[in-house]
């Protein structure tokens, strides 16, 4: 791959699998012309392997061999795009989409395994009666089928991830309530270390890392808050007209989350103080747009 910038350790985030992989396979040792291999193409985090005979009496499907397209020629021609597709937008939200992928993946493999032990059981009557080359040639044409249909299933899972994840939502259906934002969970949001919630064009810049005992700290002071926000939830999801009983117990519910918020909000920007965020500055350079850190 390219080298990284200097200075830098790492170019990007990806998974334990190498996000170059061509493919992938587990060979399986088996007896009777049985041995096996579970192929999949593209990087390993986000493929469905599927099996193929060693013994098989003829060649892998058309899209599995085909010219039509290659790394630089985009084809729904060739199987590898499918899988290479997938691969690469989920990306875009890798915790959310790889969830579906590795879901929609474990679908194939199981049907596969079960099916294996059916086209295993009906090759060996057959054997018994027309010979080891009849069987060969049957297990081949089941395969085969098979890596059809599943290629042919990546790619509709694949437009299908495009439809549900694409504009940053994440859509269900064409309902009212059938789609729902994206957005990086609260624990990131809200961490000293990352920054994000505290930056402003003067300062400060940047995050500082923080000991074990302020990592304890802040957790509660989030657990505190959810449970806050929770609570307020609650309170307001409450569509039926309260009686009196009811509305005191509500307003009370309410009154005690505005307040709770308002003190965990001043004890996490005490804290974040603390820290020395404010040590963090930005200064304009004179000759373009962009800012540059000073200490």
């Amino acid at each position: 791959g390219a080298l990284a910038s200097k200075g830098v350790k790492g170019q990007w985030e990806r998974a334990i699998s190498m996000h170059r992989s061509s493919w992938s396979f587990i060979a399986v040792a088996k007896p009777a012309k049985r041995s096996m291999l579970w192929f999949g193409y593209d990087a390993p985090h986000g493929t469905a392997y599927i099996p193929f005979y060693g013994s098989a009496s003829g060649g892998a499907p058309e899209s599995f061999r085909s010219h039509d397209g290659c790394m630089s020629k985009f084809s729904q021609n060739v199987a590898w795009w499918a899988f290479n597709l997938i691969n690469q937008y989920q990306d875009l939200n890798f915790a959310a989409i790889n969830k579906d992928v590795r879901a929609k993946a474990r679908e194939v493999e199981n049907e596969a395994m079960h099916l294996v032990l059916a086209w295993e059981e009906e090759a060996a009557k057959l054997e018994s009666t027309k010979g080891s080359a009849a069987a060969v040639a049957l297990l081949t044409a089941q395969s085969n089928a098979f890596a059809n249909k599943t290629v042919s299933k990546w790619w509709a899972f694949a437009w299908s991830l495009v439809a549900k994840y694409g504009r940053y939502q994440m859509t269900f259906n064409e309902t009212e309530t059938g789609s729902g934002a994206q957005w990086y969970p609260m624990w990131w949001l809200r961490s000293p270390e990352v920054g994000y919630s505290i930056w402003k064009r003067d300062g400060p810049a940047h995050g500082v890392l923080l000991t074990e005992s302020a990592l304890v700290n802040l957790s509660r002071l989030v657990a505190v808050e959810e449970e806050l926000r929770e609570l307020r939830t609650r309170a307001e999801a409450s569509l039926n007209p309260p009686t009196e009983s009811e509305e005191s117990v509500t307003t009370r519910e309410i009154k005690l989350v505005c307040v709770g918020l308002l003190l965990i909000s001043t004890m996490i920007v005490g804290f974040m103080y603390a820290l020395g965020f404010k040590h963090g500055k930005l200064k304009r350079q004179p000759d373009d747009s962009y800012y540059s850190l000073s200490a």
